[in-house]
């Protein structure tokens, strides 16, 4: 089974590297980032992490379903 960790993110470069470190058990570590100005898309990829580009649009929910049409995982960790 593949287990796929999910990685929400907006300007957060820096805690992202920490936390991708800490992900290094899953199969898949997808970060969605929400439009961020810093450079959390840029380390997350370079730590080996998928990064998809969403915007929120104010819909939390929403960008968390968005997250799982990004992967086919049999399972899904949120951070």
């Amino acid at each position: 089974m593949k287990l796929a960790v999910i990685i929400l993110t907006h300007n957060e470069e820096h805690h992202i590297e920490a936390c991708i470190r800490s992900a290094t058990f899953a199969d898949e570590i997808l970060v969605i980032d929400d439009m961020s100005t810093d450079r959390t898309a840029e380390l997350a990829q370079s730590l080996g992490a998928r990064v998809v580009t969403h915007p929120l649009a104010g819909d939390f929910a929403g960008q968390r379903n968005f997250a799982l049409t990004q992967t086919d995982a049999d399972w899904v960790l949120y951070v």
